[in-house]
């Protein structure tokens, strides 16, 4: 992509060049309509060039978005299946961990009562 953008600043900086070279040099006007006659085949040909870059870009451009689209899909696929994965891991702890808390909040309402007794 970076050579891309070198060709096109080359062309176009080396045609905005030779256009300003011929308009600000010192000639007639017969001069440079003869300067200009005989560069116009460059000019086009430069133009053509650009053009051409220009479809080559937006294809790969357009070429690049779809390989994005299935890398993502892929990551993605890829990470659902490592959650449930990891849901089965974790499924059979999950009736311990539950019964933990159960227990850890019976212990809590049972200090909180003891407390309460006591300050009243």
């Amino acid at each position: 992509m970076k050579k891309t953008k070198l060709v096109y600043g080359f062309l176009i900086g080396s045609t905005v060049g030779a256009i300003t070279a011929l308009l600000t040099a010192p000639s007639s006007g017969q001069e440079l309509r003869k300067q200009i006659s005989e560069k116009k085949d460059d000019w086009l040909q430069d133009g053509r060039d650009i053009l051409n870059n220009l479809k080559d870009l937006k294809e790969s451009i357009g070429k690049l978005s779809t390989e994005g689209k299935v890398i993502v899909e892929d990551v993605l696929e890829e990470i659902k299946h490592s959650f449930q994965d990891w849901q089965r891991q974790v499924e059979p702890s999950q009736d311990a961990i539950q019964v933990e808390i159960n227990e850890i909040q019976k212990n809590l309402a049972d200090l909180e009562s003891k407390i309460q007794k006591h300050n009243d």
